[in-house]
């Protein structure tokens, strides 16, 4: 609701925790999960702080 009323475009999340086996196997799904499959008219990115891109990323891997 706070993203239409304040005509919010896109929203950046982190990466999220894992999720309890058991919580996934009564269907539940975690909160970007959520916020992904109700987002209308949003764009909405996760990011994962383990994952390096970009051209210094391989320069730090020697």
């Amino acid at each position: 609701h706070f993203a239409r009323e304040y005509r919010v475009g896109h929203i950046v999340v982190g990466h999220p925790g894992p999720l309890p086996a058991w919580k996934r196997w009564l269907g539940r799904k975690n909160t970007v999960e959520r916020l992904i499959l109700k987002a209308r008219g949003l764009t909405i990115v996760v990011v994962d702080p383990k994952v390096e891109t970009g051209s210094n990323a391989s320069s730090t891997h020697q």
